[in-house]
């Protein structure tokens, strides 16, 4: 959702003074779901894109003085799948999924906020908690998320990820709210969830 998930939202972080960068990612698929197993851990189908935003994280730092960016206050913010993006490249901070291609990429690829908007792939049905293969430690950024209870894609996704930041007493904040569905990005609706920009 280029605009509504994209430019909309780079051209509203403008306007209350962050600098934005808006990422074409490749979408999740499960080509490089093996990607992950050569360090014990269980596929992992949004490696793809996890690449293309560790990418643009070092992309950024390479470019932090001449864009005229702090290097050490460099977030990462996504919606949907992009929220699972997000979500992802903050807890494997510097744990590249690719090899280094240029001198970009001995700048670090870890995020140090993150905003999983509405994300999906965090929780595990089978243990209630996080997947497995995630981990949060005392190192993982701060996180702000945003979740509708009625959501299509369980909203315990982001309350599975914010108990986890929480037991290692990782700064987090959330807000969940009964109704307004997914897919809103900043466009206003008639639900609840519509005025979370606000926070």
């Amino acid at each position: 959702a280029w605009d509504l998930e994209g430019t909309e939202v780079a051209e509203w972080l403008n306007g209350i003074g962050f600098a934005a960068i808006v990422v074409k990612y490749r979408v999740p698929t499960r080509e490089h779901g093996d990607a992950l197993n050569e360090q014990g851990n269980a596929p992992l189908k949004a490696v793809g894109p996890v690449m293309d935003a560790q990418r643009a994280m070092s992309l950024t730092r390479s470019n932090a003085a001449e864009w005229g960016i702090d290097p050490e206050r460099i977030g990462i913010m996504g919606f949907s799948a992009g929220g699972e993006t997000a979500g992802l490249t903050a807890m494997l901070r510097d744990q590249r999924l690719y090899a280094k291609i240029d001198a970009a990429d001995e700048q670090s690829c870890a995020p140090n906020f993150a905003l999983p908007i509405y994300p999906g792939g965090f929780y595990d049905k089978e243990t209630g908690g996080l997947k497995p293969y995630l981990q949060v430690t005392k190192d993982t950024p701060p996180m702000f998320f945003v979740m509708a209870q009625d959501d299509r894609v369980n909203c315990l996704n982001c309350t599975t990820l914010f108990t986890a930041l929480t037991k290692e007493k990782v700064p987090a904040e959330g807000e969940e709210v009964n109704l307004g569905g997914h897919g809103y990005g900043l466009r206003g609706t008639d639900e609840p969830v519509t005025g979370w920009p606000r926070l």
